[in-house]
């Protein structure tokens, strides 16, 4: 074997050695250098003295350091003292990081304790307990976030409501590009009204939020909400077994800058003294442009502003950001589509609605918008499905019956069905056109 290629040998896993000593010294540096009072001061800025962050310990190891820390909360009003909170953190140096979770790789590792004993208002008391939290930076600059609260109650001041829940785990991760994913799991959500013996509870949720961008870009994201069983008890006294939200928002694949969104709510079993026993909602929103979707989000951001204003010019101000919302809505091309599919006196019943809104783009103000332009730019279409045999059997058999008779319903095959088309301000019923003057006067 030559000498250079055994020298070359042996010099790889000395400079891997190396490499991995000396780079925790430099990270340790840089957690030394960041973590200043100057640093601290500036969250207290940002967040207008709210929250005040102290460090009232540092030591900086060559493989990790260790901080604690105390975070005062004040009142947004009046700066008064609400709480102050001991946090203890330990911090692993890359690139090999040794955690009380396992062996991992990455730029730095976090470790975080937070004993965040009882917070209180004048309304409310809320037990959290201990926050144990573990952040990891990854090589290509990825962030991993786990965190777990065994338990956490909430009770009125008035003893009227009680929320507790036990064992909330968060785990997630964030790309570079803010892609990412993230999980929050309960083992049971309890809540109790005292007043009125009403009791909610929520076994195992869960939420799943998985994104390619920015929430607030036209980039894809999915939202899951999964509750394998929600229950009440008397005088509601219901149960609904796997209770799903599925929300997604796509980029639209024919033209760019448009977003579409849809959504799937399923209750796949209900028992209750109601004759519904199960109920699913389906619907679409195609072609919502991103200048419609950005006002929307001002629109809401508005609404949620604590910034301190007389009432009459945050009154305007949401009157602006509503009327720049719903121009937007009316000038740009739209399309919806429904399915509800749902089972009541042992049979099932379904409705489709399909809108389409080809958009009035010369229409500046909202307040020129007038009825027959409105009439000529949308076009629906209802297709309504019943069980001929669970109406018959229900409360509604007369009523049932009486539009049978009318030629509302028609029968064929056990299902009742009516179909509705509106088109350029034509309406028609079953295949007969019915004058629109005796709905609108």
């Amino acid at each position: 074997m030559p000498r250079k290629f055994k020298r070359a040998i042996i010099a790889i896993p000395a400079l891997i050695i190396a490499f991995c000593l000396i780079v925790p010294k430099v990270i340790g540096t840089g957690v030394r250098e960041t973590i200043t009072d100057q640093a601290l001061n500036q969250l207290a800025i940002a967040t207008g003295g709210q929250i005040n962050i102290s460090r009232s310990k540092l030591e900086s190891r060559w493989f990790n350091s260790s901080a604690e820390f105390i975070i005062d909360l004040t009142h947004p009003q009046n700066n008064n003292a609400i709480l102050s909170l001991p946090l203890l953190s330990k911090i692993h140096h890359g690139p090999i990081l040794l955690t009380q979770t396992g062996l991992d790789f990455g730029l730095l590792g976090v470790e975080i304790i937070l004993d965040l004993a009882k917070l209180s208002s004048d309304e409310v008391a809320i037990e959290l307990g201990v926050l144990a939290a573990s952040v990891v930076a990854g090589f290509n600059q990825n962030l991993t976030v786990e965190a777990n609260i065994p338990n956490l109650e909430i009770r009125s001041k008035r003893e009227n409501l009680y929320i507790s829940m036990s064992e909330l785990n968060f785990d997630s991760k964030v790309n570079l590009d803010l892609s990412g994913h993230t999980k929050l799991t309960l083992n049971e959500i309890l809540i109790q009204n005292r007043l009125s013996n009403i009791q909610i509870s929520l076994n195992n949720p869960s939420l799943t939020l998985e994104t390619e961008g920015p929430v607030e870009s036209s980039s894809e994201s999915a939202l899951s909400v999964v509750i394998p069983s929600l229950a009440a008890s008397e005088p509601l006294s219901f149960k609904v077994n796997n209770l799903r939200l599925d929300w997604r928002s796509t980029p639209s694949s024919t033209e760019s800058g448009l977003t579409n969104f849809s959504q799937h709510i399923l209750m796949d079993e209900i028992v209750s003294e109601l004759p519904l026993t199960s109920f699913s909602w389906k619907s679409e929103m195609s072609g919502v442009s991103d200048e419609l979707i950005a006002s929307y989000n001002r629109m809401l951001l508005g609404m949620q502003s604590q910034t301190v204003m007389d009432p009459l010019s945050r009154v305007a101000e949401l009157t602006r950001y509503g009327n720049e919302t719903s121009s937007l809505l009316i000038q740009n091309e739209l399309k919806l589509v429904n399915v509800i599919i749902m089972e009541s006196y042992e049979g099932e019943h379904s409705l489709e609605l399909d809108i389409a809104w080809e958009g009035l783009p010369g229409l500046s103000r909202i307040e020129d918008l007038n009825f027959e332009d409105a009439l000529e730019a949308l076009a629906v279409e209802g297709n309504l499905s019943l069980s001929q045999e669970a109406l018959l059997a229900s409360p509604f058999a007369a009523l049932a019956e009486h539009y049978t008779n009318e030629n509302y319903l028609i029968p064929k095959n056990g299902v009742l069905s009516l179909q509705a088309v509106l088109d350029k301000g034509l309406l028609t019923v079953n295949d007969e056109a019915i004058p629109l003057e005796q709905f609108v006067q």
